[in-house]
């Protein structure tokens, strides 16, 4: 009878747990370079993410990138550290060749430069969208998928 009770007091006690109000999977819209991104995040109640972000190139070219890290959320400022990156390119010909062979040389780079400023200030538009603005001063708005 203890245990169940030990028990009972456990699971309450999860439960009271608040989660932040980060945690979901969000989507967003932007230009990368002249062409249009589409990404979605996903921001995990273990403090890891997830950005899946796909670039569509011109004849039937395309990106997937992913990049995994983790993230922390201290009332208005949020700060993520990318741990890898993966590039998956679609498509064929000497650009995507060149692609895949730049990224492969430069991929260490990509991280460090992704993690040389990874504290943005979050302006939060409801429960449901929030927007950022990042070091080149672009803003970028997120809405909640679930």
């Amino acid at each position: 009878m203890k245990f169940l009770g030990f028990a009972l007091v456990i699971l309450l006690l999860a439960g009271c747990r608040k989660t932040s109000p980060i945690v979901g999977e969000w989507t967003t819209t932007d230009t990368v370079l002249g062409t249009q991104a589409e990404s979605r995040l996903n921001f995990a109640d273990n403090g890891s993410y997830t950005d899946t972000t796909l670039m569509q190139g011109q004849k039937g070219n395309a990106l997937t990138a992913v990049d995994t890290g983790t993230w922390k959320l201290e009332g208005d400022r949020l700060t993520v550290h990318v741990d890898d990156v993966q590039w998956k390119f679609s498509g064929s010909g000497p650009a995507v060749a060149r692609a895949k062979e730049r990224f492969a040389a430069n991929k260490a780079k990509i991280i460090e430069q992704a993690n040389a400023e990874p504290t943005d200030t979050i302006k939060w538009d409801g429960a449901d969208s929030y927007s950022l603005v990042d070091s080149k001063g672009i803003t970028h708005t997120f809405k909640r998928i679930k």
